[in-house]
This record gives structure tokens, C-alpha cells and sequence, in this order.
């Protein structure tokens, strides 16, 4: 066999339809296995059980039959004579004090029928209920017990089937007195059966000429040894079985058909959404999985994860390439500059590069450099945990601090508001002085002169603010959209050093705790900052 349909087998094999209906096929064997043989075991108890208790009672009735030499026409069932009323019991055996008790009939438990026998071979019939003064007896003198039970055993027995009840009765010393119509060989194994155990407990089952026989024996009062044998006929029980196991058969080709479609429904979303992913690793993040009716809510929810996935990927790719064309073009500047004092001190040689104007420049991408790091620990970095906190009225108080200098050599007012009391919130403290020194950097320097920036910190709710508010040049509505992207500047700020990565680095580390900022702002009048933050526990 050649490699490829070597593999092809093999990824059948591990294939999801395969393996869906392999599972169910065994699971299904298997129960289909125990069913079958617990339907079987049912069954053959059920017809036992039938057999034995027709057994039990025609012993009853053939050894009754035999004592009173008439047929027996009383209740049903026949019970030992232990269970028989005590007080009539006593009063039948103080009228006739050599009797023995030999059969005992009744259906309710109320009525009783029973037959003993005495010594001079005569049989008394009696009937009784629960009382003593209702037994009535009659004595009867057999005339001919053999032609009774000879009678008896010829008849047919409807219900349980002609030929499949045999009955025989032996003599002591094994002649045969009185048999049912059968083959040689059959009445040789019922003579053989009876004196090999003259008094069967119960049932015994042999299996003869292959088929399977229920058998009993018991001796009756004159000594004689009653053989009763019962076929077991299978044929209903094999007929169930027929029956069930074609009804199994059928449910199983109706599940492996209902499985192997519903693994198809399966295996379907599950190839959509690997075509999808092929497709963006040959560089199509724009592929989207639609969905499709009836695929079921776990198809459904795989095809939004890996939609959101395939989104936030194409996302991230173009801030990569916004990010790396702003980089390149705001280093090059510095580069260039630099380069050409070079290239100039070089061939000029009236011309001098000093150290300020390398240091200027470096330091230009240095500042990039460190913001780009900054950006990127605000957001892979790791988040807040539950014990992670810092007083938001602090962090404004020192931040005001910090900034008064620059704020004096400009000629800006800078004012801090926070309560007097600590105001914890959920986030790292270089996070948040991040946060405020980025805020109140752009406030100074898009504030003229004589003009006024507020640090401010509030309570709201379960959350907190962090507000910087100025009186500057405001921001054009046209810029606000475009305001947190990384090296975006608006023409009216390319002249005020920076590299447009200050709000973006506000808003990463602010979603990076969990909050929110925005902006509201009038052009010519000023500008407000708010970051929501959440509270830390207990405030």
C-alpha cells in the first residue's frame, strides 16, 4: 500500500465523522448486546417460571386425582398442608385420627379443598374456610384409581400445548402402571428419570434429543413415583428475540445515520473555520466565517471567538504598520538632521558638529524610543491585581508639584484640587503618575501664556476621575477622532516638540486598569481630560 493512501486511511481514522460514529457503533453494540441478553434472560425466566408453576400445580392435581380415584375440579392453586386453617385441621384429624393430610388447594386464602388418605387405601375429600364449624368431609372408596389417572394423562391439556406435557406413574418396583402417549424413547428416559430420583425439590431442566425439558417426580401416598416432563418450547422466545434484534438493527442504522449527519454539521463549521485560518496565515486577516442555520450554538460561538480573533489580529497588523511608518518617519528627521551636520563638519572643515546639537538629536529618539517602550508595557504588560492600588488625591498633589517649574518658566497657572483624605483607586502608582505626567505635559504646552491648568480628582459612584483641564488653543472637531491614535499630530502642533504618542499612552494604560478616558474640548477656550478609573475595594 502506498504512503499517500496509507495516510489518507489514517486521517480517516482520526477524522471526527470516523471517530463520532466508531463511538456510537460500539456504544451501541454494546447496548444492543445487553439488551438482547437481558430480553432473552427475561424471557426464558418468564416462560419458567410459567412452566414451573404449571408443573407444581398438575403434580397437585394428578396426585389428588390418584388418591380419590375421580377427576379434581377445585381451586387452582395448590398450597402445603401446613397452611390449611389450624382449627379445622384439628377438628378434621379428631373425627378421623388415622387420616393423612396428602393434598391441599385454594385461590383466596379463605375457601380451602383437601384430600387424605387412610390406612385401609379409602381417601376423604374435605372442604373448609378459616372456622372449624365449616368442614364438611366425605369418605370415598376408589374403585379403580389406575383407570382414572390413566384417563387423565391422555387428555389433552390446551393452553400448553398437546404433546409438549408427558406424565408416567411407576410402580415400586419400576413397571410402568399408567404413561401419556410417547416415543420409546422418551418414556426410557422418563422410567430412567424416576427412579433415579423418586422426589425432585423443585424443577430440574434436562436437555433431551436436543431439546430442553423441565422435570419433577414425587412419590405418591401409596408409594408409586409420579414423572411429569414439560418441553420448553423456544419458539416465542425466539421469535422476541427475532423481533427485537431487528428492531435493534434498525434504531442502530437510523443513529449511525443520524450521528454521522450530525458529525457532518460538526465537521463543517470546523472546516469553514480552518479555511478561515489558512487564509490569514497566507495573510488574509480580512477573511470572516459567516454562520450557517442549525449548526448548533457551539459552532456558533467558535465562529464569533475565531472572528474576533481574526479582527483583533488585523487590527494589531495595521497599528503595526501605523506604528512602524510613524517611527520611521519621525526618526528620520533626527537622523537626517544629524547626518547632514555630519557630512557637512566633514567636508567643510570651517564647519563645526557640536556635542549639543548630536545630544539634541539622540535625545529626540531617545524620548521616542522610551515613549514606544512606555506604550508597549501599557499594553502587554500585566494588569492590576486585586491587592494593586494607589491614592489618586496623592498622585495629583505631587504631580502639581512635579510640573509647577514648568509651568512657572511658561507663565501657566497650575492648580491641583483632590480631597484632603486618601482616594484609593484600582491601579499601579507608575501607571497613574504616567497617566497624569502625560496630561499635564500637553496642558503646559498647549497653553499660551497667562492661561490656567487644573489637576483635579473626584469621587463618583464607585468610581473615581482623574480630570486636567486647561484654557489652551482647544482641539478642532475634525481632530477628535483621530485625537489617541500613536503619531498623530494636528498641523497646529507640529511646531511644539513631541511625537504624538502621549495619548495614546494615556488611554493604553488607563484601559489597562480597567478605565476609560475622554475628552471634551472648545476650540480657542480649552480643554478637559477625565480617566475614569475604579475604585480600590472598601472606599
Amino acid at each position: 500500500m502506498s504512503s499517500s493512501k496509507t495516510s489518507a486511511l489514517a486521517h480517516g481514522a482520526r477524522s471526527l465523522r470516523a471517530r463520532t460514529i466508531l463511538a456510537f457503533l460500539t456504544t451501541a453494540a454494546v447496548v444492543s448486546a445487553l439488551s438482547l441478553f437481558a430480553l432473552y434472560a427475561l424471557l426464558r425466566h418468564a416462560e419458567l417460571r410459567r412452566i414451573d408453576r404449571n408443573a407444581e400445580f398438575y403434580v397437585h392435581e394428578r396426585a389428588a386425582e390418584y388418591l380419590i380415584g375421580g377427576n379434581y375440579s377445585g381451586p387452582k392453586h395448590a398450597i402445603h398442608p401446613s397452611r390449611l386453617p389450624g382449627a379445622a385441621v384439628a377438628k378434621f384429624l379428631a373425627d378421623y385420627p388415622d387420616a393423612r393430610i396428602e393434598e391441599a388447594f385454594s385461590d383466596d386464602g379463605r375457601a380451602f379443598w383437601f384430600c387424605a388418605a387412610l390406612p385401609d387405601g379409602s381417601a376423604i375429600v374435605a372442604e373448609c374456610g378459616e372456622a372449624p364449624e365449616t368442614l364438611q368431609a366425605e369418605t370415598i372408596r376408589p374403585a379403580d384409581r389406575l383407570a382414572t389417572i390413566r384417563e387423565a394423562f391422555a387428555e389433552e391439556y390446551h393452553g400448553e400445548g398437546y404433546g409438549d406435557l408427558f406424565h408416567l406413574l411407576l410402580a415400586t418396583n419400576g413397571t410402568v402402571m399408567a404413561s401419556s402417549p410417547m416415543s420409546g424413547r422418551l418414556l426410557g428416559q422418563m422410567v430412567a428419570t424416576g427412579l433415579a430420583q423418586s422426589d425432585i425439590s423443585g424443577l430440574a431442566h434436562l436437555d433431551f434429543d436436543g431439546e430442553m425439558w423441565a422435570a419433577d417426580t414425587e412419590p405418591f401416598f401409596d408409594g408409586s413415583i409420579y414423572v411429569l416432563f414439560h418441553r420448553i418450547d423456544r419458539t416465542v422466545t425466539r421469535a422476541f428475540l427475532a423481533t427485537g434484534a431487528l428492531t435493534l438493527l434498525l434504531l442502530l442504522a437510523a443513529g449511525t445515520l443520524a450521528a454521522w449527519r450530525l458529525a457532518s454539521s460538526v465537521t463543517h463549521g470546523i472546516d469553514r473555520v480552518v479555511q478561515a485560518s489558512r487564509r490569514a496565515r497566507d495573510g488574509d486577516y480580512a477573511a470572516r466565517i459567516g454562520h450557517l442555520p442549525d449548526e448548533g450554538e457551539e459552532i456558533d460561538r467558535l465562529v464569533d471567538s475565531v472572528n474576533e480573533m481574526l479582527a483583533r489580529t488585523q487590527g494589531a497588523i495595521r497599528d503595526l504598520k501605523e506604528l512602524s511608518d510613524g517611527m520611521a518617519h519621525d526618526l528620520k528627521t533626527p537622523l537626517t538632521r544629524l547626518i547632514a551636520r555630519a557630512e557637512l563638519a566633514f567636508y567643510d572643515k570651517s564647519a563645526v558638529l557640536t556635542a549639543e546639537d548630536v545630544a539634541e538629536d539622540c535625545r529626540a529618539m531617545l524620548d521616542m524610543v522610551n515613549a514606544m517602550l512606555d506604550l508597549s508595557r501599557a499594553i502587554n504588560g500585566p494588569r492590576p491585581g486585586p491587592n494593586d492600588s494607589a491614592d489618586l488625591a496623592d498622585v495629583v498633589r505631587s504631580s502639581a508639584t512635579l510640573f509647577s517649574s514648568l509651568a512657572e518658566d511658561k507663565g501657566v497657572s497650575l492648580a491641583a484640587e483632590a480631597p484632603g483624605h486618601p482616594l484609593p483607586v484600582r491601579a499601579r502608582l507608575v501607571h497613574l503618575q504616567r497617566i497624569a505626567a502625560n496630561l499635564i505635559d500637553n496642558a503646559i504646552k498647549f497653553t499660551p501664556e497667562g492661561g490656567k491648568v487644573t489637576i483635579a480628582a473626584r469621587k463618583a459612584g464607585n468610581s473615581a476621575i482623574l480630570e486636567v483641564s486647561d484654557t489652551g488653543c482647544g482641539i478642532p472637531a475634525a481632530d477628535m477622532p483621530r485625537l489617541f491614535k500613536r503619531f498623530w499630530r494636528s498641523d497646529a502642533s507640529r511646531a511644539i516638540p513631541g511625537n504624538g504618542l502621549g495619548l495614546a499612552i494615556v488611554k493604553a494604560f488607563a484601559e489597562s486598569c480597567g478605565g476609560s478616558v475622554s475628552v471634551e474640548s472648545n476650540e480657542g477656550r480649552g480643554t478637559v481630560f477625565a480617566v475614569t478609573l475604579n475604585c480600590a475595594p472598601g472606599v
